[in-house]
């Protein structure tokens, strides 16, 4: 299919079709006035711009938006979130679900980005376990964004399609009649009761001021009880406090209890850290061809392990 830039041309509209951030303006506009498919289109003729005839297998690599976005100020990230709306307005699932992909790789910390593909993954209908794993990826990038954190207990709180993102649910009344079910001794629920309202009172939401103490304690007791969710919950819980050294075996007691998030959530930590790892020895290789000795020896010593 023939590139939009090669369709839309300065001289057919008043565009600046060499400025991407000129066009996200206009492309803006458009949307704002309602007008979806030329702000689609707009936002195509600037995202080509940046890409300049890379192909989805280019892009799709570690770190080329990333690079692609920081190179252009931070407008590719952007232009993929609003054209993922965009697509969505029309009903074009397929292509808003891949934009919010795009435009998660390109920043991963923009927590719209992940926003949009749950936005997406709601109106294609997608499995609540599906949405579960975007949620537990974005707050790994994003820990502290209130709407990530909300939508991560209301997919708790959704059991064999209880209840979804999407519905409109009284979350203080769940809380509060979970809350009796977590202190019920021998409830059969009461493992995933206390790991919802563990969840609760880390979020500090549906009614209940944010409390780390309670949170800890509650996940605790829902994960002696065998509830992986409640493990992997607790893991991230101290990921977020910063208590690694607790986070990365609590983790693995949730994958141990059959948690396939916690599964997927250490793997990206790994990855993460491999990143970090192959970044730094990168750095040093740079300092130790300019002549510094101390990142000489070091890369020796990274090199004979």
């Amino acid at each position: 299919m023939a590139s939009l830039a090669q369709t839309i041309k300065p001289e057919h509209s008043q565009l600046d079709a060499k400025s991407p951030l000129n066009l996200k303006s206009q492309g803006n506009d458009a949307l704002n006035k309602g007008d979806f498919i030329t702000a689609g289109r707009v936002y195509t003729l600037a995202i080509d711009l940046i890409l300049d005839g890379r192909d989805n297998e280019a892009i799709i690599k570690p770190g080329v938006l990333s690079m692609l976005d920081k190179e252009n100020n931070h407008v590719l990230h952007a232009l993929f979130s609003n054209r993922s709306l965009a697509m969505l307005k029309q009903k074009d699932v397929a292509a808003a679900k891949e934009d919010a992909e795009l435009c998660t790789l390109a920043k991963p910390d923009f927590a719209k980005g992940h926003l949009r593909l749950l936005a997406a993954l709601d109106e294609d209908g997608a499995s609540v376990e599906e949405r579960r794993r975007v949620v537990t990826r974005a707050l790994l990038s994003c820990p502290e964004n209130a709407e990530l954190k909300t939508m991560e207990l209301r997919y708790a709180l959704d059991t064999d399609g209880g209840f979804s993102a999407s519905t409109d649910i009284d979350g203080a009344a769940v809380i509060r009649e979970t809350m009796k079910v977590a202190a019920e001794q021998g409830h059969p629920q009461r493992a995933m009761a206390c790991g919802d309202v563990g969840s609760a009172y880390a979020c500090g939401i549906y009614g209940l001021e944010k409390d780390v103490v309670k949170a800890e304690s509650l996940l605790k007791q829902g994960m002696e009880l065998g509830d992986g969710a409640s493990a992997r919950n607790l893991g991230l819980l101290y990921l977020d406090l910063q208590r690694v050294n607790e986070a990365a075996p609590t983790l693995s007691k949730a994958a141990e209890l059959g948690d396939e998030e916690a599964k997927n959530i250490l793997q990206q930590i790994a990855g993460e850290a491999e990143k970090k790892k192959e970044e730094m020895i990168k750095k040093l290789r740079m300092m130790a061809d300019m002549g510094d000795q101390r990142a000489v020896e070091m890369i020796r010593e990274f090199d004979q392990h």
